[in-house]
């Protein structure tokens, strides 16, 4: 009896499982997101697909360039002869790249925009608007979950009740 007991619920997890990866945008290995936009059509589809990837190839190489210079003002900062010059320089070029990153995506998103119908458009601007500041590492930062979102949030020293 045990035996079947132990095999129905087997069976039943293995169900489970292919249930849960049965679903859509679950368990894709491409790893594409599925599309915010609704009712694309294939064609529609096909051109942001290539206007995201030549964002992408455009912006590689200012993301390396901007690691490299991230790299190079941690050595600069840490250096035992601090150089302000250098390091206001380094800042500088990296701001620019950033700039140029940031203007390129706009770009994208209206070469996108002008793809769409005024209904697509109006999902679009939505999800748009709706997206909060892009957090490249995925850090969280202080909160409920205290800093880098790991276990509670450290509590501040309490006060002496003496009045030291």
């Amino acid at each position: 009896m045990k035996f079947r007991n132990l095999f129905m619920a087997f069976g039943m997890s293995l169900l489970l499982a292919a249930a849960l990866s049965a679903q859509p945008g679950r368990g894709s290995s491409s790893g594409e997101r599925p599309s915010p936009i609704a009712g694309l059509t294939a064609e529609q589809h096909g051109k942001i697909q290539e206007i995201k990837l030549a964002t992408r190839k455009e912006a590689l190489p200012l993301q390396t360039k901007l690691q490299a210079l991230e790299s190079e003002l941690k050595l600069a900062i840490t250096s035992d002869s601090f150089d302000e010059s250098k390091v206001k320089s380094l800042v500088a070029e990296m701001g620019k790249i950033k700039v140029d990153l940031r203007m390129r995506r706009i770009l994208s998103d209206q070469a996108v925009r002008a793809l769409l119908t005024e209904e697509q458009r109006k999902g679009f601007d939505m999800n748009l608007l709706s997206k909060r500041g892009h957090n490249p590492r995925g850090k969280r930062g202080p909160g409920k979950h205290g800093p880098k979102g790991r276990g509670p949030a450290p509590r501040p020293p309490a006060e002496n009740a003496a009045g030291e």
